[in-house]
């Protein structure tokens, strides 16, 4: 894993998802430093104040990792909201014998 511990919030945990999703602006701004962002489906909300933290400071790039299942629809909000701003990977899933302790069984 490229980012751990309290860097980490996977929005599917209750925790992470309630410390985002009351504010998600102070959000960013307690967490200026390089985060993680598991599950972003969950809280669209997130992105609007996203693009404001990468505003604040174009020249600290690779700040922020979000993951998460995708949708047209989600991926038309996040490209409107934050276009000029990111890179999106779409990656397929994993298959079983891509996963190294899979490998003995195969």
């Amino acid at each position: 894993m490229i980012i751990q511990g309290e860097n980490f919030f996977d929005l599917e945990k209750q925790s992470d998802l309630q410390s985002l999703s009351q504010d998600p602006d102070l959000f960013f701004r307690l967490n200026p430093d390089k985060i993680a962002i598991d599950e972003a489906q969950l809280q669209p909300e997130l992105f609007p104040a996203l693009r404001v933290a990468v505003d604040k400071d174009r020249k600290r790039t690779g700040r922020f990792i979000i993951t998460g299942s995708s949708s047209p629809k989600l991926i038309r909000a996040v490209s409107e909201s934050l276009a000029g701003r990111i890179g999106i990977i779409e990656m397929a899933t994993f298959q079983l014998t891509e996963w190294p302790k899979a490998r003995k069984y195969f």
